[in-house]
């Protein structure tokens, strides 16, 4: 069988409250700031106007076409291959856009309006022809939407996808969240001894993927390649993971034998690392378990320290961070860490970021209704000298 996505990285960008340009979260992650740190976890500090809903649709497309741009595509370029008959097919992840509206009422209360006006405003502009839909799989949905980004380029139903993760902290999520006990009662703390939850924010991500060979007909640059994805489902509990991690642990070793490689050249671990007392617990042991003796040589982090959890665009917007470790060399630390967690005893790079070189690196995402979701990158592809 032969192995890998098939799958490459030309493009990304990202808006989260870590900053609201590629660059701007690059030097955040470098700088290693909690979230909390900052004054906003929304973007009402935006020139977006937050409060409409088209509003918020500005800046998903804008985000859209930065990624398109940094992979050498403009959005007349999209419309053209379309027009041409190469299928382009547009996937979501997110699970709350605009529930904000649904909280106002009025006139964008709609749910048919609500749920689908980025969706079809892109879809549109972009006269999108082969899939356009959005994943929700909970805090997974941003991966998921990658596995089948991957899935339709693999079965050649799309040579070029556009990937956007995206969610809107509102009243409803962080009313669920602090139902369940899982909100933080001071600051995210991933893997740290006093823990006490996570961190809801706002945050947009995006990714082009193309195949192999329509990357190689343009000389583009590749950023990474997807080497191997797993995705598992345990039903265990609508709120909880499986105490044992079974589908976690699946999902691991299958992303990894899909990539055709040892675990052990694995070298850095995006953890989904929510800062809740079981999901950071249950994340290391299944590390590992996975990894074995090499898990003490692993650097992991959390993203989530820095930009909060933007539930599902999580992992579409850690999947670009991933990438960002591969291109740049460099692991950004986990923040807001104070005392060790005997239970959690791997390198979270606590002590600020770490330069290395790697070669593969995994994004693991955790969602409600156990649905869990690991893709391992590898730097680099077959145009990567262009």
């Amino acid at each position: 069988m032969e192995t890998g996505a098939g799958a490459v990285i030309t493009g990304y960008d990202l808006c989260t409250v870590a900053g609201h340009s590629l660059e701007a979260n690059v030097a955040s992650l470098r700088a290693g700031a909690g979230c909390t740190s900052g004054p906003e976890r929304g973007w009402n500090t935006l020139e977006y106007d937050y409060g409409n809903p088209s509003g918020v649709a500005d800046l998903i497309r804008d985000c859209v076409l930065g990624a398109l741009e940094l992979a050498g595509w403009t959005r007349q370029d999209v419309v053209s291959l379309t027009a041409s008959g190469s299928r382009v097919s547009l996937i979501f992840g997110s699970n709350f856009f605009e529930t904000g509206q649904w909280e106002q009422g009025g006139r964008s209360g709609s749910l048919l309006w609500a749920c689908n006006s980025a969706i079809h405003r892109l879809t549109a502009e972009l006269a999108i022809n082969g899939v356009s839909l959005n994943a929700s799989t909970a805090c997974s949905s941003g991966a998921s939407a990658e596995v089948l980004a991957c899935q339709l380029i693999e079965a050649g139903e799309s040579g070029l996808v556009i990937v956007c993760g995206y969610d809107v902290r509102t009243v409803i999520p962080e009313n669920g969240m602090r139902v369940i006990g899982a909100l933080s009662k001071d600051r995210i703390q991933p893997f740290a001894l006093n823990r006490s939850g996570t961190e809801l924010a706002d945050g947009v991500g995006v990714l082009v993927l193309e195949s192999r060979e329509w990357a190689e007909r343009r000389s583009a640059v590749v950023y990474a390649s997807v080497a191997g994805y797993g995705i598992r489902s345990d039903a265990y509990n609508i709120s909880a993971p499986d105490p044992e991690g079974a589908a976690l642990e699946k999902a691991m070793r299958s992303a990894i034998a899909m990539s055709g490689i040892d675990p052990d050249q694995v070298g850095y671990i995006n953890a989904h690392g929510s800062g809740t007392p079981l999901n950071d617990e249950l994340e290391t042991r299944i590390i590992r378990k996975v990894f074995g003796g090499h898990a003490g040589k692993l650097l992991i982090n959390s993203s989530k320290s820095i930009i909060g959890h933007t539930l599902g665009a999580a992992g579409v917007i850690e999947s670009v961070i991933t990438v960002l470790a591969l291109v740049h060399g460099r692991v950004h630390a986990t923040a807001n860490y104070t005392d060790a967690d005997p239970d959690c005893d791997l390198n979270y790079c606590t002590s600020g970021y770490v330069d290395m070189d790697l070669r593969f690196a995994m994004s693991n995402s955790i969602g409600f209704g156990g649905t869990n979701v690991c893709i391992v990158f590898e730097k680099g592809g077959p145009c990567d000298e262009a």
